[in-house]
């Protein structure tokens, strides 16, 4: 009789072993987030079939803080691959509000439907125009 191995077992049970290796809710704070990404990134390592799977939960939640082209770049890897739909949460932490411009509120506002969390911490003294945002669909 051969020895289980990680190659027998079907994807689904793959999915809940990596699954149950996540916190049971989305980071909301940065070490969270690090630390939840940290755990993803050892888990693509396992095997190949372990990459299609926990790949996929990388995207789920994504802090951007550098700049807003990061998050075009980053919408325009998930679109490309397909990933688009597994965006949930999106943070967007800035200290230079003017680096934020309204159209990347208008991005997120077309793929608004999925998300079901968008936290902004912008700081400065004059927020920028966030009336985009209104055109999100509510539940």
């Amino acid at each position: 009789m051969s020895k289980p191995s990680l190659d027998s077992l079907p994807p689904e049970l793959l999915r809940q072993i990596i699954e149950n290796t996540l916190p049971s809710t989305l980071p909301v704070r940065r070490d969270e987030y690090r630390l939840r990404q940290a755990s993803l990134s050892s888990l693509c390592l396992v095997c190949h079939r372990f990459i299609s799977i926990a790949q996929r939960f990388l995207f789920e939640t994504v802090w951007v803080t550098s700049s807003p082209e990061s998050l075009d770049r980053l919408v325009d890897l998930l679109e490309a691959k397909g990933w688009i739909n597994l965006l949930r949460m999106i943070v967007i932490k800035e200290q230079d509000c003017s680096l934020v411009s309204s159209t990347v509120f208008e991005r997120l506002v077309k793929i608004g439907s999925r998300l079901h969390t968008l936290a902004l911490d912008l700081a400065a003294s004059e927020p920028p125009d966030l009336s985009v945002l209104s055109n999100f669909p509510r539940e």
